[in-house]
């Protein structure tokens, strides 16, 4: 990470990112599912394992904020 290559200290992170896909289920190909679910879901997971390393290193009590929307799941 960039940040751990100059030194800093991460203290909290927000994330704010989703795809949204719509229209009815039914008529919906599998596979826009599996990319909405890709990256609204594992997407996050990717995030969190590369920067929480960072965050335990930091002083104090680190923050995690993962910002939803019905609309985009």
């Amino acid at each position: 990470a960039q940040l751990d290559k100059c030194g800093g200290k991460l203290i909290g992170f927000v994330q704010n990112a989703a795809l949204m896909s719509s229209g009815a289920l039914e008529l919906k190909p599998v596979d826009e599912i599996k990319a909405q679910f890709d990256t609204n879901v594992f997407g996050s997971v990717r995030v969190l394992q590369k920067i929480l390393p960072l965050l335990r290193q930091s002083p104090g009590r680190a923050r995690v904020i993962l910002v939803g929307s019905t609309a985009s799941y």
